[in-house]
């Protein structure tokens, strides 16, 4: 990227920026649902450029983990000479070495199937987010009219963390799925190996989301009773 289109690209985003914290003071929750289409619009238009690429050329990429013992043998091998392990002779010299790595793998003409299932889990998160994103616009227009607090908001964000405690753990299981079927039958050096990590930040937003509801339930009750009451 040159100097010039970095710099036409900084104006754009220090204009947009303060066009939108102008709007946020009257508007904030108009502006966090724009920026929210915004994300999901353009990351869902280059999750499916990249897809329709990957269908052109017939190749399907995934990342995972490479053997740091193989990496450091292909460009120290042992020799017969008794300089034994990379690694060991690293450790007795005090010298720093490779311990872990991560790398992409493309794999050229896969499987029908290993193509259809690489195409959906790079759909999959955006797909995810454009639903979620659909059932928060009516709590979003309600906040930004002052009331929060309706009737189906509790039921929407109910679907919504229930969506994202299943979703995000699925997508990860969906794309080590995609991996390990396209990785079958290949056999280079290096080589990358898949990995499923269910973390606690997988399952985080939905639990979040759900605690949220549970307090807009309670806040909807407590409107109620004051209705009621006057």
């Amino acid at each position: 990227m040159n100097m010039q289109l970095l710099v036409v690209l900084l104006v754009i985003t220090l204009v947009a920026g303060g066009g939108l914290l102008l709007i946020a003071r009257w508007r904030p929750g108009r502006v966090a649902l724009l920026l929210a289409v915004i994300v999901v619009v353009v990351g869902l238009a280059a999750a499916s450029v990249d897809v329709l690429n990957g269908i052109d050329d017939s190749r399907v990429d995934y990342h995972g983990k490479l053997d740091a013992h193989e990496i450091l043998s292909s460009f120290q091998p042992t020799r017969s000479e008794g300089l034994g392990d990379p690694v060991d002779r690293a450790k007795r010299t005090g010298m720093a070495y490779l311990s872990s790595a991560q790398g992409e793998m493309t794999v050229p003409r896969p499987s029908s199937t290993a193509q259809a299932l690489w195409s959906i889990q790079q759909l999959a998160p955006w797909l995810l987010a454009a639903v979620v994103l659909v059932l928060m616009v009516p709590i979003l227009r309600a906040a930004d009219r002052g009331d929060p607090f309706w009737e189906g908001a509790t039921r929407r964000l109910t679907w919504v963390g229930a969506l994202l405690l299943l979703g995000i753990p699925a997508t990860a299981i969906l794309r080590f799925v995609a991996a390990e079927l396209a990785s079958e039958g290949t056999s280079v050096a290096p080589l990358v190996e898949p990995g499923l990590a269910i973390s606690v930040g997988h399952i985080l937003p939905g639990v979040l989301v759900l605690v949220l509801a549970g307090i807009f339930r309670r806040g909807v009750e407590l409107r109620e009773l004051e209705r009621h009451t006057i």
